[in-house]
């Protein structure tokens, strides 16, 4: 854990090496689910819609430690491969407006700073608060 201080603020930052979560995982019988997750900002789009959007990159495992009720996806299968993601209600509706509850969105795509493709692999219910 690291503090730094910017704006007459105290910012806290904390990070492990990717490495960790599977060495505890091996070493440790104690530990089944170790999660890699980072936080990040980045421009997502669809067409001729951008927005700023910030999100989580994060473990496949995620969704076996973490519960998020799906509406649409498996979660034995969202970030099963390395371009899947998982959307929120809130983004599925800003994406494919509001009736995309009525269509299948899975397998449609989204790109990440203008040069990566996501397939969205569920939408989970917003998140409270």
């Amino acid at each position: 854990m690291r503090n730094f201080s910017a704006n007459d603020k105290i910012y806290t930052w904390s990070a492990a090496p990717m490495p960790l979560a599977n060495v505890l995982v091996e070493e440790y019988l104690e530990i089944t689910h170790a999660i890699l997750i980072t936080r990040q900002r980045h421009l997502l789009s669809k067409g001729n819609q951008l927005f700023r959007e910030t999100g989580l990159y994060a473990s496949p495992s995620f969704f076996n430690v973490f519960t998020f009720p799906l509406l649409q996806g498996d979660t034995r299968t969202i970030l099963s491969e390395p371009n899947a993601i998982a959307i929120s209600e809130k983004l599925a509706g800003k994406y494919f407006g509001p009736d995309w509850a009525s269509q299948s969105i899975l397998e449609q795509s989204l790109t990440v700073d203008h040069r990566k493709e996501f397939t969205i692999k569920a939408v989970f219910r917003d998140v409270p608060g």
